[in-house]
């Protein structure tokens, strides 16, 4: 992902969790995008569904609200487990809008569904 978009002139944050960053540490060339989604105690995961409402799909959801960004994810933000979260109505509007989906080639490559809009490319550069 970062190998795509990175030649583009963007900025690129690389969402994990802590757990997974401790269990296998990112290579080195990307520690400098890596975010960790920050620890979220047993009470607060408790309010979230399992898979559907991971705290780091909810960072990543957030971090794009915020910065008002393209944001790469396959996930369905449409299900009605998600009425409920406080990003809801953006999500339905602005965040579809820049929510990228993607898969990867027959040669392991990152292929975007979407492309990003000009007036992003144009700020990056």
């Amino acid at each position: 992902v970062a190998e795509y978009y990175r030649p583009l002139g963007l900025d690129v944050q690389l969402v994990v969790s802590s757990v997974a960053a401790m269990k296998e540490p990112p290579p080195e060339n990307l520690l400098p995008m890596v975010v960790c989604c920050p620890v979220v105690d047993a009470d607060a995961k408790a309010g979230l569904r399992a898979r559907e409402q991971s705290p780091v799909r909810l960072f990543v959801l957030r971090l794009a609200e915020e910065y008002g960004c393209h944001w790469v994810d396959n996930f369905n933000y449409r299900e009605e487990s998600w009425k409920v979260q406080a990003s809801w109505s953006w999500l339905q509007s602005a965040g579809r809008a820049l929510k990228v989906h993607y898969l990867f080639d027959n040669f392991g490559e990152f292929q975007p569904l979407e492309a990003i809009d000009a007036p992003f490319l144009a700020r990056a550069a």
